[in-house]
């Protein structure tokens, strides 16, 4: 009696384990669980084709005699004029140059806000422009023999625009406005899928070696008659000049009698006449009697009076 109690006994506590191991191994080989289904592509953004020689290329102001100015260092000259090692001190700057693409200024009739919360429609100007990081930024140092050595980097380049007109028929300066209502139209005529920035937005992006970054620079209030205006476009490049003119005296503010100048792009256009209306009359990259485009100094537009 004893020995089958012992036996039932084994067999109750080995067929759960048999039981389990049979339906384990009698099981077929799991199928592989499906590939995941890639993810599809995102689509590139097709934006409009433009004709060619639509845009206007300008190339770059990129000059390795930029690196260097040589000056006395005022300052130090005014509390002791024999510090002769003050005197004609070799200055080096990393210079920069964005390549600069652009449409020749255009209008379009957009409804604005007026004093008194009216809405008007107002005739615009304004002009498209693009910017890209080459990646050509010239870095200067003192090589053997106090030689001045120049090589050439990539480096994300801030680009911070000024874009202002210039009509001498008026005598007068018109900086770009940030309408945000003409943008928006602009963008819808010129190209809905395109990003462009106003000078506000574009104040300090940083652009990448091999990036562009488009803009449109706006104005408003001109005057219909005008036939030839320039404008200038600040912040291209980062070459500079500077001038002590001698006035400085020991105890002085910093920069006292130091003038400033910026390396700028300066476009023409003109307008010539032959319709009645001033406004029908077509607007002309390049003027007859001289070059189409020029670099050259000025200072920052701030409160700058016509030039």
């Amino acid at each position: 009696m004893r020995r089958r109690f012992g036996n039932w006994f084994v067999l109750a506590m080995v067929a759960p384990v048999l039981a389990a191991a049979t339906s384990v191994y009698g099981q077929q080989p799991a199928a592989p669980a499906p590939a995941a289904a890639a993810a599809p592509a995102t689509p590139a953004v097709q934006h409009r084709r433009l004709a060619p020689g639509i845009m206007h290329k300008i190339d770059q102001e990129l000059r390795p005699e930029s690196t260097l100015e040589v000056h006395d260092i005022v300052e130090l000259t005014a509390v002791n004029p024999n510090f002769d090692w003050a005197k004609g001190v070799p200055m080096l700057t990393n210079i920069y140059s964005l390549k600069f693409e652009f449409k020749p200024v255009r209008m379009i009739v957009v409804d604005l806000p007026q004093p008194g919360g009216m809405i008007a429609p107002k005739q615009v100007w304004y002009m498209v422009y693009s910017v890209t990081n080459t990646g050509k930024e010239l870095v200067p140092s003192f090589g053997e023999s106090t030689q001045i050595q120049v090589q050439q980097v990539n480096r994300p380049i801030r680009f911070f625009p000024a874009l202002y007109m210039y009509c001498p028929e008026v005598g007068k300066i018109f900086p770009d406005q940030i309408l945000p209502a003409a943008l928006a139209k602009i963008q819808e005529k010129e190209d809905k899928t395109r990003n462009f920035h106003d000078t506000v937005d574009m104040l300090g992006k940083e652009i990448k070696p091999g990036e562009t970054v488009w803009g449109v620079a706006i104005w408003n209030g001109l005057q219909p008659q005008v036939n030839e205006f320039s404008i200038y476009v600040e912040g291209l490049t980062n070459a500079y000049r500077y001038s002590d003119d001698g006035s400085y005296k020991q105890g002085d503010n910093l920069l006292t009698g130091r003038t400033i100048v910026n390396k700028s792009l300066k476009i023409y256009f003109s307008r010539p006449g032959g319709f009645e209306d001033p406004n029908m009359n077509p607007i002309h990259y390049g003027r007859i009697d001289g070059p189409d485009h020029e670099w050259v100094f000025t200072t920052r537009y701030v409160g700058r009076k016509s030039q």
